[in-house]
């Protein structure tokens, strides 16, 4: 029996980074983060669903290529969720504010 998450608004946190949209998987890198780090195992939950669905249909979320992304989320950690099991982070996407092909400064500074 799946059991369903839920998540408090004050868990909810922005994030921006690149997101690579794969068969099965889709996998998240934020801004900031260094090369070695751990990418977070990414799963679209509420709005984001449709949100994505768009964005992959305009081609702004390409398949197997990193978009630049900034969306809302709720970062766990206790591998409750996604394939990499106990410790690994995972994303929950709550709501997208902004996709589209990734570029060289994507994460410069704000």
């Amino acid at each position: 029996v799946e059991r369903r998450r839920t998540f408090r608004r004050e868990q909810v946190e922005a994030f921006r980074g690149r997101c690579t949209d794969g068969s099965g998987a889709s996998w998240f890198r934020r801004c900031g983060s260094a090369p070695a780090d751990s990418a977070w195992w990414v799963t679209a939950i509420r709005m984001a669903v449709a949100q994505l669905d768009s964005a992959r249909v305009s081609g702004r979320l390409l398949h197997s290529r990193p978009s630049y992304v900034e969306w809302r989320a709720v970062p766990t950690q206790g591998g409750e969720l996604g394939p990499r099991g106990k410790g690994a982070t995972a994303l929950p996407v709550c709501s997208v504010q902004a996709v589209r092909p990734s570029s060289a400064n994507d994460c410069g500074a704000r």
